[in-house]
């Protein structure tokens, strides 16, 4: 599944504004990630429901967000053109070390995973904003 760039950049950038779920229909699963109530639940990711169950629908998610911290954290470290670039230049004008940045990270991961886990739905402006 792919994602353009300005999408996978916002929800790198905005860890604590977004809302994760799980839905169910007709015994498969399908996932969305919206903004968060700061930008009135707009739509960023839509996944039809096409998953066995819901821990694969999670699965999908988990891997969503990692591939997006993996590449996200490449572009800021080692930018190779001029997108890579200016991406860099956006969110981390002063080449801070990137442990200091405020993006996407393991533990939200992991928190948000453990949300849709419970249930089913991860508003992380409830949980990650003491983790940033």
């Amino acid at each position: 599944m792919g994602i353009s760039t300005s999408t996978a950049l916002e929800i790198f950038t905005n860890p604590c504004d977004l809302v994760f779920g799980v839905i169910e229909d007709k015994a498969k699963y399908g996932v969305f990630i919206t903004r968060g109530p700061g930008h009135r639940f707009k739509p960023l990711v839509t996944l039809h429901p096409t998953y066995g169950d819901k821990f694969g629908a999670i699965e999908e998610i988990v891997g969503m967000l990692t591939a997006i911290r993996d590449s996200m954290n490449k572009v800021l470290s080692n930018p190779k053109d001029s997108k890579e670039l200016l991406i860099q230049r956006i969110v981390n004008p002063n080449n801070s070390p990137l442990s200091d940045l405020c993006g996407l990270n393991q533990e939200h991961i992991n928190l948000i995973a453990k949300a849709l886990q419970d249930t089913g739905v991860a508003e992380t402006n409830h949980f990650i904003a003491t983790t940033t």
